[in-house]
């Protein structure tokens, strides 16, 4: 159970970093890959995202970028990669990620072309199923907080900071909490950190390295 919810922070992960606004938000440079280290409330690392962009298609106003993701936990590899496809039109931005053991359906997670502080993003329902676990989330509060600098072990990065507030539900247990994630131009997701509902930190993701083709 602990090893699904890992792993479905980890899908969320790559759709943070990919719903990302129109290029340079995104990095979408083919054959790069981007390694993230999730820690728990107390730093103790947990798991590893490792993402690699396999392929990315111009035609006209719309571009496309499909990627691999993998989560490994102490080292060794949870499950097989999982394929997300982003599609890009006029600057905006809509992510489906599938596979054998994985869909998911509802609200995208979207991006205008232009950020700002204060701007109020979409909202709504997003259904994730894996391995016959079944996740629903209700997204409710999703705005561009701040625009600040944000420092990992990637480098430092100028970043718009996105909070999500959102109630989950799987195998009957519902869960309230928030999301909030830093994105920099050229790279996407940079930092995101997970809180409970009484806004106590949970988890937290940050970018480790990139490799550029």
């Amino acid at each position: 159970m602990k090893k699904a919810l890992l792993f479905l922070s980890g899908l969320c992960l790559a759709v943070a970093a990919m719903a990302q606004a129109q290029h340079p938000f995104t990095c979408a440079a083919e054959g790069a890959k981007l390694r993230y280290v999730s820690t728990d409330a107390k730093g103790n690392e947990t798991g590893t995202t490792v993402m690699e962009i396999k392929k990315v298609v111009s035609a006209g106003d719309t571009f496309t970028i499909t990627q691999l993701t993998q989560l490994f936990i102490s080292g060794t590899a949870f499950s097989e990669p999982i394929e997300t496809v982003t599609t890009v039109k006029n600057g905006d931005v809509n992510v489906n990620f599938g596979g054998m053991s994985v869909s998911a359906e509802g609200a995208s997670f979207v991006l205008p072309k232009q950020l700002e502080v204060g701007m109020e993003l979409p909202t709504g329902e997003v259904t994730v199923e894996m391995m016959g676990i079944k996740t629903i989330q209700d997204i409710t509060f999703h705005k561009v907080v701040a625009q600040e600098k944000a420092t990992v072990p990637a480098g430092t990065y100028d970043c718009y900071v996105v909070e999500r507030k959102f109630s989950s539900k799987m195998m009957g247990i519902k869960v309230n909490g928030s999301m909030k994630t830093w994105y920099a131009r050229g790279i996407g997701a940079v930092r995101t950190e997970n809180y409970d509902k009484k806004g106590k930190l949970t988890s937290c993701q940050v970018l480790q390295e990139v490799t550029l083709p």
